[in-house]
């Protein structure tokens, strides 16, 4: 990416192969395009590791932090949304939230529920994740 990120979304994974590609396609098919998007994978064993090799060989706007848990560093954006590998976006809720902050330049935060795509790698379904936060 040559111009500097309006959006950073940061990914952090654990054994998350079937749905880390689903996710970042999401992501990617938004209609907000300033964004990078950083995985960090924690240690996986499940495959995840060699679906973000394969990811990041086709595309090159990804960044990828094999055993990692250092993601802030990595983000170039003014804006950082953590999201997890298990949910997604609806079509225009990276760019709604940016055009919100970026007309609120005294909030700190911003926050939003994301649909699920199944069930987390602690073996939690959506719902058992939304009664448990």
């Amino acid at each position: 990416m040559n111009t500097k990120p309006k959006v950073s979304v940061i990914i952090a994974t654990h054994n998350n192969s079937e749905t880390i590609r689903e996710c970042i396609d999401i992501i990617w098919s938004r209609s907000f395009s300033e964004i990078e998007v950083i995985v960090v994978d924690v240690n996986s064993t499940d495959g995840t590791k060699d679906v973000l090799s394969e990811i990041t060989a086709e595309d090159h706007q990804i960044t990828y932090l094999a055993d990692s848990i250092v993601s802030m560093g990595h983000a170039r954006a003014p804006y950082i949304i953590f999201a997890e590998p298990e949910g997604y976006f609806s079509s225009d809720a990276i760019e709604y939230m940016f055009l919100e902050l970026d007309d609120s330049p005294n909030a700190d935060m911003f926050t939003f529920d994301t649909d699920c795509l199944g069930s987390d790698s602690f073996g939690r379904t959506c719902e058992d994740k939304r009664t448990s936060i």
